[in-house]
């Protein structure tokens, strides 16, 4: 029997170690860098979603600490775009509120039919702010829609899987590879949260009680409302 002493094994190990190393600098070296496309196309209206500064960058809900400047804004937005007569405090007071929960009726097929309610709710959250965001910079954008077109599971590569990243982490989902063309385990957990978080427009049509992790049609539909992208003429 052949015997491999200590200092051969010890040798060894760090040759495999390095050799390892060496192979995974070169792998990391190959990635395919991210391409930002023309901003009149399919995925460039997404990229340009992602790098543009949104009108409104954060929820305000009632009752709490808001971001002044958000208020600001949302207040000028109301004067402007909805002919009300809002003090500019940056406040989320009671006749801001108010101005909020007749902007959520008006627009309520796009605001509050996604969520399944029927009701304001006076929080400025995702479906909101995207109604608002749009008004404000939609017409600028030269969109194409819809924007996610793929549908993807974990283990498959695809060019668009960048831009499904940056939608996660412009929503504050946190990942830590933006450019990766891998759907990997951690982009599945993001997706699984995205559905649990938003259960009764995603896993409730489907009559799923569990989320699936799954880049699938009613995942991307949410999404693509989110990015302002369900509605065929724009």
């Amino acid at each position: 029997m052949f015997l491999v002493s200590p200092l051969r094994k010890t040798i060894f190990v760090a040759f495999s170690l390095l050799y390892i190393a060496i192979a995974g600098i070169s792998l990391a070296d190959e990635k395919i860098p991210l391409v930002y496309p023309n901003t009149d196309t399919l995925d460039g209206f997404i990229y340009k979603w992602f790098e543009d500064k949104m009108y409104l960058t954060v929820n305000i809900t009632p009752h709490r600490n808001n971001s002044v400047e958000n208020v600001k804004k949302l207040q000028h937005f109301f004067n402007t775009y909805e002919k009300e007569h809002l003090e500019i405090t940056g406040m989320y007071d009671q006749m801001t509120i108010d101005a909020v929960n007749r902007f959520q009726v008006k627009y309520a097929k796009a605001i509050l039919a996604p969520w399944g309610i029927t009701q304001p709710t006076g929080n400025v959250g995702l479906m909101t702010r995207a109604y608002i965001n749009n008004i404000v910079y939609g017409t600028e954008r030269k969109i194409t829609c819809p924007g996610f077109t793929e549908s993807l599971v974990f283990g498959q590569t695809s060019p668009d899987l960048p831009y499904i990243r940056r939608f996660f982490v412009h929503l504050g989902y946190p990942l830590n590879d933006v450019q990766s063309y891998y759907f990997d385990r951690e982009l599945q957990s993001v997706i699984q949260q995205f559905q649990q978080d938003h259960a009764d427009a995603i896993l409730k049509p489907l009559a799923l009680k569990k989320p699936t992790g799954n880049w699938y049609p009613q995942t991307k539909l949410f999404a693509n409302r989110l990015v302002w992208c369900d509605r065929p003429e724009l």
